[in-house]
């Protein structure tokens, strides 16, 4: 997940790029590009990672995301996590209309603190994985 310091830099060139990397890390995860990045630079996708883009992508960014079109037959596990996030996408904006609350909230209230929770998970599938959220969705919204 995390870039290796190249051990041939002077170590404040070298601190200077760890600093440099940490930075940008942060702005993929809070910008809930960090699954996309990962996998864009070759990187592994932790499975609690799948959420970021749920969690912190804006409203608009998720209705683009959710009117993208996949197939229907899964050809990798990178396939199921991907349609595991579309369809988790489409249900917090269906969730955001029906109880009459912004996406914001639903992140705030919802899915920050699943994504939270699910790091702390070891390993967890798409299968369970929607049904995590699809949970704690209805949950929220039968409060």
């Amino acid at each position: 997940m995390f870039e290796k310091r190249r051990t041939d830099q002077a170590p404040e060139t070298a601190l200077a790029a760890e600093g440099i990397i940490l930075i940008r890390e942060c702005e993929d995860f809070l910008s809930g590009n960090l699954a996309r990045d990962l996998i864009s630079a070759g990187g592994t996708v932790p499975d609690w990672a799948w959420l970021n883009l749920l969690a912190h992508a804006s409203e608009a960014e998720l209705r683009i995301f959710a009117q993208e079109e996949y197939s229907e037959g899964l050809l990798s596990i990178y396939d199921a996590w991907r349609y595991a996030e579309y369809g988790t996408a489409c249900a917090v904006l269906a969730a955001s209309e029906a109880c009459g609350c912004s996406v914001e909230e639903i992140q705030r209230c919802v899915l920050i603190p699943l994504e939270l929770e699910l790091a702390t998970v070891n390993e967890i599938s798409p299968d369970k994985f929607e049904a995590m959220v699809f949970d704690a969705l209805n949950h929220y919204g039968a409060r």
